[in-house]
Parts: C-alpha cells; structure tokens; sequence
C-alpha cells in the first residue's frame, strides 16, 4: 500500500463520520474515545452517567492511538462489563506497554457484538497516484495476514466512479449469499464516494459483519488535512487526530506544538536528553536532522539534548520557541562543564538580522537579552551558524549587540563542517573551527580568441531546455522581494531582460509594478487572472506560483492547459491530495514538467537554481546574498546536477558544489510529501544525455521509495554518469517513541524499504557513491570530479566574463522578508 498518506484519526471519530453519512446502511457505533485516567483515575463513574450502556451491555476496550496488529499483540480485551474493562486497563497500565515499548494515552470502549468469526469480513481503500484501490476478503479478523495477496482488489482511476463491474469482480468469488452481496454492493459503492467527496486516504474495516444492516468493528481511517477547509462540516464538528503511542508531551513540548497549530509557518520542539550538552534551535527540518545524523556517526547522540526546528516564524513566535529552550537549558546542569545553544538558518543571514533586530532577528536577541544573566551563571555558549556561503567581514566579528551580552558567542558560515561544529559545542576541541571558507574551484579562463578545448562537452541548443536564458515566466502572488531576486539574479548573468514577463495577483487589478535593474527601472505588468497574462504574453513558458491552496491550483490547471507551457514550479504546500493527483496527472498528459508541490508550511522546499539562465524560489534568494553569488560564480554554468528534497540543505549544497567541482549545472529542490509531481528520475532521463552534465548528486530524505527507481537505472546501465548520493534520517530510528519528531510526509506503509539505511544500502549495491554523512559529500564530490577531469571526460573552463555590478546593486547583507 505504498500509496498511504494523510493523518489519522482516532477509531471513535472513523465510526461515528461513517455513522453520519451512512447511517441507512451501519449500525449506530456506539463507542467513546477517552484518556486512560478517565477510566482508571478512580471517577469514571461520570462516565457511566453520560453513557449509560456502559453498565448495561458486555463492551470491548482497545488502545485507539492508529496501532496496527492490537488483537494479534494483545491489545484487545472482548466481551467484559465495564468492571472488567476498567481492571485490564489497571493491569495493563501496571506492564506499561505497547507494541513499541511505550506508554499508550488513549482508548476505546464499546459494546460487544457476539458474532462467529466466519461472519468476519475484510475491507479496505487506499489512495495511489492515478487510482483508488479497493480491497474486499472473506475473511477477516486478527488472523488475516497478507492480506494483500489474498484479497480481491480493484483500481477505481482518479475521476472515474466505480462501476457495477468492478463491484462484481471484487464480490462475485469471495461472496456466495445473494442477499449479503447485495448489500455489501451498495455499502461499497456509497462508502467509495463517500471516500472520495471526504478526501479520506485510507480506510480499513476489519472485521465488518453483515446482517440486515453492517456492523463496522474496527476501523484505521485517515484524513486529508489540507482538505479541512473543504470538508469540515462533512467530517464531524472537531476531528479527533490521533497521536502516537509514545511518552506524553511535557508542558514546554504542549506549548509549542499549540502554537504550531495557529502560526503561518512552522516550529517543533521534542525533548531528547535534558542532561545533554548540545540544544539546538534551527531553521529547516532537514539541517535538524542532518544534526542528529552526524552526532549519530559520530557517536555522541545521547548529547544532543532535544530536536527543534523552525520555518518562516516572526519575532515574537521565534522569541517563545527560544526562550523555551533556553528555559529547559538552565533546569538541569551536567557536570559543571557548560552547555551549548547552537542557532542558525541556511536560508537567512541571521547575525545582520540579530544586528538591525529586523523580523526574526528581533525575537533571537530579545530571548537572549532577557536570559543574558542566567546564560552567563550558567557558563552557555551560543553557537550561531549563519547562512550558506561567504562568511564576508561584517559577519567575521560577532556584532558589538551580541557581544554586549556578555555571553560565549561564535560565529560560523555555512563551510565550517557541521562534525567541526558538534566537537566544538561539546568541548573535545578547545579552539574553535576556522571561519576561513574554503575558495571556489578554480577553473581555466580562456584567452580571447582561443579555440575551446578538444575534450569540453557543450550543452544542448538552448531551445531543447525548459530552463534557458530565453525562459520567460509568469509569477503568481510572488511577493515583491523574491521577485526582486529573481530579477537581481538576471541581472548579474548578463540578461539583456528579466525573465519574469508578467504578475498575477488575484486580489489585486491590473497595473505596473517596477523593479530595480541595474542603475535603472524595469516595469513588469501585473493582471488579477493567469490565463489573460499567458494570452497576453505567448512567449511564456513558466508558470511559478506560491499563495494559498486553493487560488493556486486553479492557476496551475489553467496553465497547464495552454500549449505554450513547459513547466509549472508550485511552492506551495497546502493543497489536498486528490487535487495534486489531477494535477500530476494533466501535467503528465499535456507534457508539462510540474516541479512540486511542498509540504505544509514549508513553501521553501521548491528550489530551482540553473547558474547563467535561471533561478526561482519563494525568496528569490536562491543564489543567496549578492557577494556569494559572486564568490560562487552563480552566474556562469558548472557541469553538475543536483536533485534534492530538502529546501534548505540544497542552498548549502549549492556551496559545496561551487567549492569542489566546477559547479552547478542545475540545482532542483523538488518538494516532498505523498505526491509530487517530477521526480527524481525524471530529471535523470532528462538530463542524463546532455554532454554538459558530468554527474548527478542526490540528497534524499527518510520516507519514500524513488530512490529505488535510481538503483534500478543503475543496475540496468541506463544512468552511466556518476550519482552521488547521501539519504538524511539515519537516526530516526532512535527517536520513534518520541512525540512529534521528525516525521517526512513523503512516507508511506512500507516502512522498513523507506528507512534512510534501507535506501543508503541499495544506491551503495548499485553502484552510487555513498557519502556516509552530509559533511563526506564534499570529499566525494571532489574525488569524482578530479577523477572525470583525469579520464578527460570534462575539461572545466570559465566561459564567462564576471559581471560589472552598478554601485546601487553593491553586495549587501539585508535581511528577508520572513525567516
């Protein structure tokens, strides 16, 4: 069931949705959700008082926190009296268990209904990209085992409705009775709509009974979030979400995880170790967990004293993400020896942030002036790694506000190896890492005049590429400082004009809006619908789009249609399944690359970056602050090709490349989530015969199973260039008990071949260079591009003339719209 998605929701709410809309069909579930200690707290009998038929019939009481296998591990106790339900949940309490170990919150009570287990049936949804499978067995229960091999199964495609003849290829041999075919007939065929109309993407019933009307035993459903707005009066007046089996949050975990509900963007606290040595708050769910990776290789993982993570949060949602881990740092002291706080973002400058206290920079030097006292009695340092690349002079020296405080403050740029970071923070190295970032590769400038080298590939016609220096884009609701890096970003590779041809903004009216290029002005056409703009401008090819869900992908259907379109870039993150599976799947049918979407809150995932023609992403930051494009010669071409998952660790990477290689060719950062629209192997195929592409490096994440589309490739021969690869969440398997970890919505049922060392393995046995942690990937970079350079089969040359940058477009470090 590789298709699985969505979030689940507790037993109780699963039956009583179906209950609502099917009401004709089941029987009225009559069953409650509660927590443990409204059971055994000792005054359940308020309980009783609300549902009476506790005291009168014979009930079932089971964890109800999305457990698979609860009968077969014993985690159900049927047909007892609600004394008896109420002492096995006192001896349960009293083992202390579940299936993993941990403590289980949550449960289900309801009655019992006696029944021969040859009555028991078998049946389930799920959602896969161009269909909905249907599987129906005889037999159900706790003894069903594989299920998947046994059971009948049909494959509704997206947009179809399911006929009378796939209802009578799943029944007609696993059910004998006319009357119970009848009738699982029409409860099929209305629970499959009702599937769909509610955005589930799971549903299993195992077992269901037939008599005159169904009864639904057991379900594990799940629901589309994004899909709330759609769908909230059709679900229930509140959805019960499930959460894990797992330790409970500790108040300082609660706080956070209630204000991730409300804000825009993102936060995530879980407390690891309180004795540990390294806290850690950072931007980006990748950089965390590319943290605990290299404390895992590095053997000192029980340091690192919780997981956190921010995107996109303001002043004071920053301030109360800081000041809670900081609260939770002075609680308890090792040994004396001091602790580290190490912050950071590879998307942002955060020191000339902190400086001019601007945006999210305001709440980091709050929380610390506040805390500055007790920081200091404590002997805490703070570790602050800034954005990627150059580290220039006024980030070299900590600020004098910083310094001010009185506080251990070190300052590092996105080159210093991150294992250098760790053995610095807990004290095994006493000086602190160089700041000195490593120089660009150096490549042969041809005189004027020189013929090419013989060995040099070319690229393909720049009419064969989707991204060129002839691309011309529409950007719907961009905000205006990334469409001012985009244009930035056209300037300095020697555009004769931006890329951008038009602006649409929905809410807004037509108009002009103007940009800075070079010492003047360039004016840009702004129109309220994306098919007047593509209408007015044919030579549009590009359709970049960010703003909410539902404006979005009406804009991006609407492009998709007109033959003009070659790509459609979607940085955003909220759009319901069923929608993004139209999509993919239109996108696929009319040719059209759709790169994206991202998950939730997390509209930096998408990233495209081809040095010299094209760049685009939410901030417009892509190629960073001016002075490191410069450095990096962003605005000449390299020869690789990086795919990658995770926003900001391709900012990063992007650094390296320039660092140890002759640089990018491309960079795509692809989003995630169950389904995206290009993947990696598409970018592969379509990339791998272009003579200008010398080796791909991909930086995968835990969750998902493309990665095995690669080894195939590898196997067969079909990719005969150099892949490099590095898969982060090794160390997830250490965290799985705790609340709201790292969790990569890319991830499905399949769950062992999805794990970072299943995947890491497979590249490694077919062929992929493997760099073990994320700092290797330099090391493994340089080794293979030297060795292509030795064979001849890439000779780097700087083609380019850097460019003159006008006194109003000087380097500056400035600081984004948001963090």
């Amino acid at each position: 069931m590789s298709g699985v998605g969505g979030s689940m929701i507790t037993e109780a709410n699963g039956k009583g949705i179906l209950y609502m809309h099917l009401s004709h069909l089941i029987v009225k579930p009559d069953c409650i959700s509660l927590h443990k200690e409204c059971i055994i707290g000792g005054n359940y009998h308020e309980v009783l008082h609300q549902h009476t038929w506790l005291k009168e019939k014979k009930i079932v009481v089971k964890p109800d926190q999305g457990i698979k296998r609860r009968g077969a591990d014993g985690l159900i106790k049927l047909n007892v009296d609600i004394d008896g339900a109420v002492q096995w949940l006192k001896e349960f309490e009293a083992k202390n268990k579940d299936t993993s170990g941990k403590n289980i919150q949550r449960f289900l009570l309801e009655p019992f209904v006696p029944h021969d287990l040859e009555e028991e049936r078998y049946f389930a949804i799920y959602s896969e990209l161009e269909c909905d499978v249907i599987l129906f067995y005889e037999k159900g229960g706790v003894d069903i085992g594989d299920v998947d091999s046994k059971a009948s199964k049909v494959c509704v495609p997206l947009k179809e409705p399911l006929d009378e003849a796939a209802l009578h290829d799943l029944l007609s041999e696993r059910v004998t009775a006319a009357d119970e075919r009848v009738k699982l007939s029409e409860f099929i065929k209305e629970l499959f709509q009702l599937y769909r109309d509610l955005h589930f993407t799971y549903l299993e019933i195992n077992p269901l009974v037939v008599r005159e009307k169904i009864h639904v035993l057991d379900v594990a459903a799940k629901l589309d979030r994004n899909a709330q707005s759609l769908c909230k009066d059709k679900w229930s007046s509140e959805v019960q979400w499930t959460k894990k089996a797992g330790r409970e949050q500790i108040k300082e975990e609660k706080h956070i995880s209630s204000l991730d509900a409300t804000c825009a963007g993102s936060m995530k606290l879980t407390v690891l170790n309180k004795t540990g040595h390294l806290w850690a708050v950072l931007g980006g769910g990748g950089t965390s967990l590319m943290l605990a990776d290299t404390m895992d290789t590095m053997a000192c993982l029980e340091e690192l004293a919780c997981y956190s993570q921010f995107t996109k949060l303001d002043a004071n949602e920053l301030y109360e993400l800081l000041t809670t881990v900081i609260g939770l740092m002075l609680e308890e002291e090792k040994d004396g020896n001091g602790k580290a706080l190490m912050i950071g973002s590879i998307a942002n400058d955060i020191v000339t942030m902190i400086e001019l206290k601007k945006m999210s920079g305001e709440g980091i030097f709050r929380a610390l002036d506040e805390y500055k006292d007790k920081l200091r009695a404590a002997n805490i340092s703070l570790i602050i790694r800034s954005n990627v690349g150059v580290v220039s002079e006024k980030n070299e020296k900590v600020p004098s506000e910083l310094a001010e405080l009185g506080i251990p403050i070190f300052v590092f740029g996105g080159d210093v190896p991150i294992r250098e970071l760790v053995n610095f923070a807990l004290k095994k190295t006493s000086d602190p890492p160089s700041n000195q970032p490593r120089a660009t590769y150096q490549v042969e400038t041809p005189e004027v005049g020189s013929p090419p080298s013989k060995c040099k590939k070319y690229c393909l016609p720049e009419e064969e590429l989707i991204f060129s220096k002839d691309t011309k884009v529409v950007a719907v609701n961009m905000i205006p400082p990334g469409l001012q890096g985009m244009v930035d970003y056209d300037f300095i590779c020697g555009k004769e004009t931006p890329c951008i041809s038009a602006i649409v903004r929905p809410s807004s009216k037509q108009k002009i809006e103007e940009f800075s290029w070079g010492e003047g002005k360039v004016s840009i056409p702004v129109f309220t619908d994306i098919q007047m703009a593509l209408k007015s401008h044919p030579q549009i090819s590009v359709v970049s789009i960010c703003g909410p869900a539902m404006p979005a992908y009406k804009a991006a259907k609407d492009a998709i249609l007109y033959s003009q379109m070659k790509a459609i870039i979607m940085m955003v993150g909220e759009i319901p399944a069923q929608m993004i599976r139209e999509l993919i799947l239109l996108a696929k049918e009319r040719k059209v690359m759709l790169i994206g979407p991202t998950v939730p809150k997390h509209s930096l995932q998408v990233n495209i970056l081809k040095p010299g023609s094209f760049m685009c992403n939410l901030k417009g930051d892509m190629a960073g602050p001016m002075l490191d494009a410069m450095d990096l010669k962003l605005y000449r071409r390299g020869s690789v090709v990086l795919l990658a998952n995770s926003g900001g660790l391709s900012k990063e990477l992007c650094v390296t490349i320039a660092r140890n290689t002759d640089g990018l060719y491309l960079c795509l950062s692809l989003g995630s989530g169950r389904f995206q629209g290009s993947k990696v192997m598409d970018h592969i195929k379509y990339l791998h015969d272009n003579p200008a592409v010398s080796m791909f490096v991909l930086l995968s994440e835990v969750g998902g199973l493309d990665e095995y589309e690669v080894c195939e490739a590898l196997k067969e021969g079909s990719i005969s260039k150099p892949v490099i690869a590095h898969c982060i969440g090794k160390s997830v398997s250490h965290f799985q008990g705790e609340p709201a970890f790292f969790g990569h919505t890319g991830g499905g049922m399949d769950i062992r071949r999805e794990a970072a060392e299943m995947k890491t393995e497979a590249l490694r046995e077919a062929g992929a260079v493997i760099a073990d942690t994320f700092d290797d990937i330099a090391d493994k970079m340089r080794e293979v591009f030297e060795k292509l350079k030795a064979e001849g089969k890439v000779t780097p040359q700087d083609q380019s003339v850097p460019p003159k940058i006008p006194a109003n477009m000087k380097p500056k470090y400035l600081p984004p719209a948001s963090c």
